[in-house]
């Protein structure tokens, strides 16, 4: 892909819960950002070419060996013909690089013949990234979301680490000291703090005088 688009280019991840837990899967991309107009138009056309469907006489060359590398039913041997047909048919949708990867695929795992369903599965699997690909090309680039104050918090985070780190360095007799040994400072006490604390054994009494009052007039 140009470098716009590469740059551009993220992925939307999905969690789900799977057999073992949470999972993440992506589930689609997108282009976030400004994109250069020419790289946009290069790259779709790339994707378009890498997308282009298969030739039948590929996808019946490559159906051909896989049937010389698997085993097959005996019911199906008078039917290939039809079969290739009807298999072909079907692939013809898919790239032809998809196609020949997914046979030589099955004909290393597997030992029989598939089902059209397994084959395609097999094709939709790989031709999933491209198609993901193309959908994020034809849509418009969304905008960059604004970082702004995330970057500020970070920056003053940033400050106070620096200042705690300059402070230990100007004070390594202090690091790992008990507390009491470290020096004191004197702490100025305002006027409004040096008012003793109220009597809360009084205040309880007067309650209590007033609470036996209630209950002996009820």
């Amino acid at each position: 892909m140009p470098p716009s688009i590469r740059s551009a280019c993220r992925e939307k991840i999905r969690s789900l819960i799977g057999e073992y837990g949470f999972e993440a899967a992506a589930i689609e991309l997108e282009l976030v950002g400004a994109v250069d107009p020419a790289e946009l138009a290069h790259a779709q056309a790339m994707v378009e070419t890498a997308l282009t469907p298969c030739r039948p006489e590929i996808a019946k060359r490559e159906l051909a060996r896989l049937r010389a590398s698997v085993c097959t039913r005996e019911a199906d041997q008078g039917n290939l013909n039809l079969t290739f047909a009807a298999y072909a048919e079907a692939l013809i949708e898919y790239p032809p690089d998809v196609v020949i990867t997914a046979c030589q695929e099955w004909a290393q795992r597997e030992r029989f013949w598939p089902a059209l369903a397994e084959i395609l599965a097999v094709c939709d699997r790989l031709a999933s990234p491209r198609r993901r690909l193309r959908e994020a090309l034809r849509a418009n680039p969304t905008e960059l979301p604004d970082y702004t104050e995330t970057r500020r918090l970070v920056a003053e985070r940033d400050r106070q680490w620096a200042e705690a780190a300059a402070w230990r360095q100007a004070h390594p007799e202090l690091m790992g000291m008990p507390a009491d040994r470290l020096p004191r400072r004197e702490i100025a006490v305002r006027e409004q703090d040096r008012r003793p604390l109220r009597d809360l054994s009084a205040e309880l009494a007067t309650f209590r005088a007033r609470f036996m009052a209630l209950s002996t007039d009820a």
